[in-house]
């Protein structure tokens, strides 16, 4: 019961900070959309790809609790939880433009022809490796979980 309570809890906070908190911020400040509409940034968009990446990210990690770690669904459910982090990452690292893969190039209104350009692609590097060692970390412990399973199914 505890875990599929954590499970349920984990998805309500993951909800709570993806979906909820960004609508309630934009629709008690409509002059920080306005603003960032005026460098180029579609707030409403953003918003709307924010809350689907943490509606994904709620359903992956409700079932990556519920489901027993010797389960193909667990394994398939953690490795897909982590690509949508990395995609989160490559979004807001991207200021809204996941197809950069770190590039970042933004129109300033400070003055004629103002532009912000940013490399962050070492940070993307850096966050693939991390991803694929935590992959790997999430594959040896399904293999072992099975093995464990499989003796002690035996015995």
């Amino acid at each position: 019961m505890r875990r599929k309570t954590r499970a349920v809890l984990w998805a309500v906070v993951i909800i709570l900070v993806f979906v909820a908190a960004p609508s309630i911020i934009l629709w008690y400040l409509p002059s920080l959309a306005a603003s960032m509409a005026t460098s180029g940034m579609d707030v409403r968009s953003f918003i709307t790809i924010f809350a689907l990446i943490g509606i994904a990210l709620a359903i992956l990690t409700f079932l990556k609790n519920v489901i027993d770690d010797w389960s193909p669904l667990n394994l398939t459910a953690s490795i897909a939880a982590e690509l949508v982090d990395l995609y989160l990452f490559l979004f807001l690292i991207g200021l809204g433009d996941a197809s950069g893969v770190g590039l970042t190039r933004k129109m300033l209104n400070v003055g004629p022809g103002a532009s912000m350009f940013i490399d962050l692609r070492f940070f993307i590097v850096l966050y693939i490796i991390v991803m694929a060692v935590s992959a790997a970390k999430t594959s040896v412990n399904f293999y072992l979980s099975r093995k464990e399973r499989s003796v002690s199914i035996k015995t």
